[in-house]
């Protein structure tokens, strides 16, 4: 986990009570707790998941729920969650950026423009969806006293946002289990919708985060649409500076410190401003990876996946705050229903009058990355018992549909023809319309 230690100078400067010895020690423990839980996940558990089709991250989130301060405050492990601040904003930081360079001219979308059209609505009928429900209910009086419009809508928005985003973990791992699956038609369209919705779904969350800002920076207190120009602006600047630094590294080392530099700025620099890390680092990811040297670019993030999902689900087990139980319960029941149903309602939408299958809703369950990212990233900036609400929805629900994603996918790419009833491939196009 190299690309942890450089972000501990601006974790070191940002702790201004606490001692040097301190911060040194409380970010070696963190790498030490991810780089084992790492090993353990690349050892064991990734051979289960391919054997039996389970994805699941609830071993991290429990690890980081013990050694935070809630569950065991007597541990000292993971207590002083404020000078992990920057840390963690780092983290969330490095998912906008992998997702960012994703998009190297909109990756197959040229090719595949219904995906486009998927993704949209699924991020729109979905993250909208679940935003209003939850605001209703909030509003109603029946979960807790009516909170102001702006608190609600912060936790309704962060819900709703972390609910759009679709990961990509179940075709990575069938891809992994069913090799000749890479050259599936059917696959590559649910990745590129996937896409399309996280991207829409960090997008919205910046937004997010300027229209209900937090604090103000240096006596200067701007309005909503001069934090959304400034997010944009940042990300885009710093895209464009730092693509001039990356041309000159074509060592995959030097590359990848250079790339580690580059976020603990632009992390930083949002974190100081309290502007989402993870829509700047989006948007500067774009600019990069459609640079001269994007391919390598690309390739030097992609193998940093899987440590950053690991270092979010323990930072998002240790950031938890206990809720009511019964009301966490009823509240993830109607949200696995609630998004189920608009995943459904959006795929039909979306695959009206179009050859794409209206059954592939199945294939778009997951959650994953980002909406731990989004998630983590209210957490640190909003506070309030709707977002401690929030906040366990989004966890929970995250857990629950990637265990379950990966049968789903694989039924649905039985049924389309791409796997037989043994579950050996078959190559394919992207059926017509005919599920459902």
């Amino acid at each position: 986990m190299p690309f942890l230690l450089l972000a501990f100078p601006a974790l070191a400067a940002s702790d201004a009570h606490a001692s040097h010895g301190d911060s040194t020690s409380m970010v070696l423990t963190v790498i030490l707790i991810v780089a084992v839980a790492y090993i353990a996940a690349h050892l064991v558990l990734e051979r289960i998941q391919q054997r039996f089709l389970f994805v699941t991250g609830l071993e991290y989130v429990l690890l980081g729920a013990v050694l935070g301060p809630t569950v065991f405050p007597q541990l000292t492990i993971l207590q002083n969650l404020e000078s992990l601040a920057p840390l963690i904003a780092f983290a969330t930081g490095w998912v906008g950026l992998l997702y960012g360079v994703q998009l190297k001219t909109f990756g197959g979308l040229k090719t595949d423009p219904l995906a486009l059209r998927v993704g949209l609505m699924h991020a729109l009928c979905v993250g909208g969806g679940v935003a209003l429900i939850f605001f209703g209910f909030a509003q109603s009086g029946y979960i807790f006293e009516r909170m102001s419009f702006a608190e609600t809508w912060v936790a309704a928005g962060t819900l709703g946002c972390a609910s759009a985003a679709i990961t990509d973990t179940a075709p990575r791992l069938l891809s992994s289990r069913y090799p000749h699956l890479k050259s599936s038609s059917l696959l590559g369209h649910l990745r590129n919708s996937t896409e399309v919705a996280s991207v829409v779904a960090i997008l919205g969350s910046g937004i997010l985060f300027a229209v209900h800002h937090q604090g103000v920076t240096l006596g200067i207190d701007p309005g909503a649409s001069d934090w959304v120009l400034l997010t944009v602006g940042l990300g885009t600047a710093l895209g464009l500076l730092f693509s001039f630094f990356l041309g000159s590294e074509d060592d995959p080392n030097h590359r990848f410190l250079a790339l580690s530099g580059i976020l603990v700025f632009a992390s930083g620099a949002a974190f100081f401003l309290q502007l989402s890390a993870l829509a700047i680092n989006l948007l500067l990811g774009f600019i990069l990876v459609n640079s001269r040297h994007g391919e390598q670019i690309s390739s030097t993030l992609e193998s940093t996946r899987k440590p950053t999902m690991v270092m979010l689900l323990v930072f998002a087990g240790a950031l938890w705050r206990p809720v009511d139980l019964l009301l966490s319960l009823a509240g993830l029941v109607a949200l696995i229903v609630a998004r189920r149903i608009l995943i459904e309602l959006a795929v039909r939408l979306a695959a009206a009058g179009t050859p794409v299958r209206n059954d592939i809703a199945r294939g778009l369950i997951g959650q994953g990355d980002v909406a731990l990212a989004i998630a983590i990233a209210g957490r640190l900036v909003f506070e309030g018992p709707l977002v401690d609400l929030a906040y366990t929805l989004v966890i929970t629900s995250v857990v629950c549909f990637e265990a379950a994603a990966p049968r789903q996918l694989q039924r649905l790419l039985a049924d389309a023809g791409e796997l037989d009833d043994d579950h050996q491939t078959r190559s394919s196009a992207v059926p017509a319309n005919e599920g459902g």
